[in-house]
């Protein structure tokens, strides 16, 4: 996929020191295409919280949403309405925790952007420590070591010129130093060999962010990112889930009430795990939920009772509930058919064989040396 001919001649050159809308929207449109680049390479380390293959997809799923959304907005748009188009179109579209975290990560830059026509340094890094204020609370319990921890390496960022190209040089720096450390902030991550996929989704998408911004070419190979220990992938993981379905909607208040996004989440808690409520915030207020809608994520073994039980909120829309545990046995199926061949030595040495076991060779046969 290449960025729009058209919409890179028509924007204006960045000064260095200003976003404006037309910039965003590049910045953007690049971010998607170097995700979806990436997003097979993140579906393949995808650990937490169940391996079921689907972050990278949903990361990106959530970044087409919100750039189809500013495809035909103005070329006079301001930064402002650039942001909180997109944080829109995210929060519909979002899918799966990473997607929807990320909706809300979006949707707390456009807040800090309300009413800017064109963003300077400092207010780009207010936008950044909105952004990690609100996926932080749109999670009922937040865990260290996933795109949260992102998030919030990305806010304390701070800039140390006007330049709004080194500070995000700086930023994508300090977010792929973050993601190295998510190994060491969730034991699950060492034990499967990966870094944290959401995490290093969004340190992606910063990058992207960047390439478009310098209006540089976006790499044609994707990062090498590694993947899960297949040995890690195979054994029991009953531990990791305790849930079938991966279950989303959107609720519509009726009569254009704005909904109470603690309500929904105490009302929804006890249906499962990974509960987000997102929503956006009004600009006006403290309230949540200025866009008339909230998106409900939720692992639960009881879609129907949540539906219902979102029902008493609004009507639903853009329902969906994917077999958790249906998708990690496709993902453990792809890494069995990857690994069909193994390798076979035969050495005379005891030395030579703990090499060969060292370089990845499944089995060494020691032949009699005499």
């Amino acid at each position: 996929m290449m960025v729009d001919e058209k919409v890179t001649q028509d924007a204006p050159e960045p000064s260095g020191l200003f976003i404006d809308g037309p910039t965003l929207q590049i910045m953007l449109s690049t971010a998607r295409i170097w995700l979806e680049l990436n997003a097979l390479a993140l579906n393949s380390i995808n650990v937490y919280p169940v391996p079921d293959g689907d972050t990278g997809s949903n990361l990106s799923d959530t970044l087409i949403a919100a750039t189809n959304e500013i495809g035909n907005i103005a070329p006079s748009a301001s930064v402002s309405e650039v942001a909180s188009t997109a944080a829109r179109g995210a929060l519909l579209g979002a899918r799966g925790n990473s997607g929807v975290i990320f909706s809300q990560w979006l949707g707390g830059i456009a807040h800090a952007l309300d009413g800017i026509q064109k963003a300077n340094t400092e207010q780009l890094a207010n936008a950044f420590i909105e952004g990690e204020n609100s996926a932080y609370q749109s999670i009922g319990v937040p865990k260290e070591g996933t795109i949260l921890s992102i998030a919030r390496t990305i806010a304390h960022t701070k800039p140390t010129s006007n330049s709004i190209i080194k500070f995000l040089e700086s930023s994508s720096k300090a977010a792929n130093e973050a993601v190295e450390k998510t190994k060491n902030q969730m034991p699950l991550l060492a034990e499967a060999g990966v870094v944290d996929a959401g995490g290093q989704g969004l340190a992606i998408i910063l990058e992207g962010l960047l390439i478009g911004l310098k209006k540089e070419v976006v790499p044609s190979i994707a990062k090498d990112i590694g993947e899960i220990d297949s040995r890690w992938l195979s054994g029991n993981r009953s531990d990791l889930e305790h849930y079938q379905y991966c279950t989303e909607f959107i609720i519509d208040p009726v009569g254009n009430i704005a909904i109470d996004s603690e309500t929904v989440r105490r009302k929804l808690n006890g249906f499962g795990d990974s509960l987000i409520v997102a929503g956006i915030q009004n600009n006006n207020s403290e309230e949540r939920n200025s866009a008339g809608f909230l998106h409900v994520h939720i692992h639960t073994n009881d879609p129907d009772g949540v539906y219902i039980a979102g029902e008493k909120f609004g009507s639903l829309s853009k329902k969906k509930s994917d077999d958790i545990q249906k998708q990690h046995e496709n993902l453990l199926s792809q890494y069995n058919e990857n690994n069909a061949y193994a390798i076979v030595a035969m050495t005379s040495g005891r030395g030579f064989m703990r090499i060969l076991k060292d370089l990845g060779v499944e089995s060494v046969i020691l032949m009699d040396g005499s």
